[in-house]
């Protein structure tokens, strides 16, 4: 029997209930309409600098898709956080296929962090100013205290009401763009 692959675990798919070639198109033309959200949704992200709680104002409580960039290099972003929370981030070593990494490119800004909630405006304020219980997982990051003051902090986001449309979203934008240096999922 056929199967489809999602989240690592196999799921058998009776096809013929679609009849076979129907339910192969049926999949065409959900990842084709994936893609072209996806893509439509990257073109169309506004970016809002992040340098103290009050930037979240302009985020929404609202569910959906965020993306968090900094001019902040890697390594230096890596100690920091090491610093900061006494951990070692976790950090995915290996991909499943796709683009590649996200790198930065001479100073500039890139995406360290991509991630979804049902209350971005509350997720982004876990992630970038360390609210939240210490049991929440985050990205651990303070940025309006040093180091990570002294770079360039930005998010963008999609509102997308939908759980599954969210994550898949997210995973799509991993495999077509790249992978964020710091996203482990």
């Amino acid at each position: 029997m056929p199967g489809l692959q999602l989240g690592g675990k196999a799921m058998v798919c009776v096809v013929e209930s679609f009849g076979g070639s129907e339910f192969e198109t049926r999949l065409a033309t959900l990842g084709r309409s994936l893609d072209h959200v996806g893509n439509r949704i990257d073109d169309t992200r506004r970016f809002f600098e992040m340098t103290s709680v009050d930037s979240l104002k302009d985020i929404p409580e609202s569910a959906g898709v965020y993306w968090i960039e900094t001019a902040m290099p890697l390594d230096a972003l890596r100690d920091a956080i090491h610093q900061a929370t006494g951990k070692e981030r976790k950090e995915r070593k290996s991909l499943r296929g796709g683009t590649g990494f996200i790198q930065q490119i001479d100073n500039g800004l890139y995406v360290v962090y991509l991630g979804s909630d049902d209350n971005i405006r509350r997720r982004l304020g876990q992630h970038l100013f360390g609210k939240g219980s210490t049991g929440t997982g985050k990205l651990g990051v303070i940025i309006n205290e040093d180091p990570f003051a002294g770079y360039t902090w930005r998010v963008s986001y999609t509102l997308v009401e939908d759980y599954v449309l969210r994550h898949a979203l997210e995973e799509w934008w991993r495999q077509n763009i790249g992978w964020p240096p710091l996203c482990y999922r």
